[in-house]
């Protein structure tokens, strides 16, 4: 039996290791790379839902907040129906309460979700004259609050016409993963 020639062994047991230190390497650089983005995807994500009974209130985000109620008022069409989400806020902590951005959606029990209509629709604003003087989530929180003020607020979606069991959504950047439920 011949023996491979010195050169040639060195040669396979440094492109072994090398094999090895790439299985090692690559993992570790690739994991390094992604830690930013997953920390920001986990940030992102509604994974602690503080789910609110009806008729209760629950403090997230620097306020107490209330359902008021979801309503369907209209038809849009045979296939979507317009709903007014009607809620409430009685601010602890201003900081809190306006320094994050709110996302608000309506969801049902399939976990479908709706984000609100940009404008509330005029025949709505006709209907209802009192919705002119609530704010919308994010609105509110633009304008200067103090601990203890109370801030009604309302959100006009667009959902399917056969969805009947609906939940409101709230939930604030800085403070995700957790979130409100409110029923």
């Amino acid at each position: 039996m011949s023996r491979l020639p010195e050169r040639t062994q060195r040669e396979r047991r440094n492109w072994w290791l090398s094999l090895a230190g790439l299985v090692v390497i690559l993992p570790l650089a690739l994991m390094m790379r992604s830690y930013d983005t997953a920390i920001a995807w986990y940030q992102e994500q509604e994974l602690r839902p503080t789910v609110v009974a009806s008729g209760g209130s629950a403090s997230y985000g620097g306020a107490e907040w209330r359902l008021g109620g979801l309503y369907r008022l209209q038809s849009t069409g045979s296939a979507s129906s317009t709903i007014l989400a009607e809620f409430e806020a009685t601010v602890s902590d201003p900081a809190a309460f306006t320094g994050a951005p709110c996302s608000i959606v309506l969801a049902d029990t399939a976990g479908r979700r709706w984000r609100p209509n940009f404008m509330m629709p005029r025949a709505i604003r006709e209907a209802r004259p009192e919705l002119a003087d609530k704010l919308t989530c994010n609105r509110a929180r633009l304008d200067p609050t103090i601990a203890g003020q109370r801030i009604l607020m309302a959100e006009v979606f667009t959902a399917p016409a056969d969805v009947t069991d609906f939940d409101l959504v709230i939930s604030f950047a800085g403070h995700r993963p957790a979130y409100l439920v409110l029923k």
